[in-house]
């Protein structure tokens, strides 16, 4: 007389159990490795972000050392613009506004140093690129041919495809209203300003709001945009560059991209 085991088994002497529990380890394992290879993924980014920065920071010191001076906080063009070097946003701009692109007129004025070419010519070609450039609305113009013409500069982006970002000296630290975690709180300067023409005379294009936070993040129903800059101190008084990191926003200041973190203002650096 013949038993017959309780537990099936097909072909080849595997029970249905002991394969569901294969299956359920592989698909476990399947499920660690996503997790793992985005974090690989995320720190390979974080890397190749912290190398564009120091090809961007031995662009500045070329630029420095060729001229003997200091990178100038603002830009002017042929058409008599000034195109201040700021990494957040002109006062009254809305909170959804595209930051204004710091990095590409910093490499605009740099690359008049032959050096800074070369140097730029060792970045991988799917971090840079050329575009039109304009600050707060007004385009950069030279002449080209006798003819006030629209200039194309180069672009640099992060490992997540956002535009790097390069604090000036002059235009560090907070400046405008920013959220506190319970409110908006005002009682700082409304913005940064700077008189880049030496006249005494100051326009609104020379004034920038630098507000880590500039909107209330839980209104209801809110479209959350993003910082207008990180609000940081340059260290040692010398220029720097950054990402706003997988998310973005330069608020969220934990998970941006620094080579040296730089110190935030009193009233904001324990707020994110």
């Amino acid at each position: 007389m013949h038993t017959h085991s309780k537990t099936r088994r097909v072909r080849g002497g595997f029970s249905l159990i002991e394969i569901m529990a294969v299956l359920a380890i592989i698909a476990i394992l399947t499920t660690i490795g996503v997790v793992v290879a985005g974090r690989v993924t995320n720190s390979g980014r974080v890397q190749a972000t912290q190398d564009i920065i120091r090809i961007l920071d031995t662009a500045l010191d070329s630029y420095v050392a060729a001229r003997e001076a200091s990178i100038p906080p603002a830009y002017k063009d042929d058409a008599n613009t000034f195109h201040p070097l700021w990494d957040g946003r002109p006062v009254g701009a809305a909170a959804d506004a595209a930051a204004e692109p710091s990095v590409q007129l910093f490499l605009l004025i740099a690359t008049e140093v032959p050096e800074v070419e070369l140097i730029m010519q060792g970045l991988d070609a799917k971090f840079i690129s050329r575009a039109p450039i304009s600050t707060n609305g007004n385009p950069v113009r030279k002449y080209v041919n006798g003819v006030l013409t629209n200039v194309n500069a180069l672009v640099v982006k992060d490992a997540w495809n956002q535009p790097m970002r390069f604090v000036h000296p002059i235009w560090q630290g907070g400046a405008g209203d920013y959220w506190n975690g319970s409110g908006m709180t005002g009682g700082r300067p409304q913005y940064l300003e700077f008189d880049v023409n030496g006249n005494g005379s100051i326009s609104a294009q020379e004034r920038i709001r630098r507000s880590f936070r500039p909107f209330n993040p839980t209104s209801p129903g809110a479209i959350y945009p993003i910082g207008d800059a990180d609000e940081g101190l340059c260290p040692g008084n010398r220029p720097y560059f950054y990402s706003a990191g997988p998310d973005g926003d330069p608020g969220t200041r934990s998970d941006n991209v620094y080579t040296k973190k730089p110190e935030f203002p009193t009233e904001t650096k324990g707020l994110e």
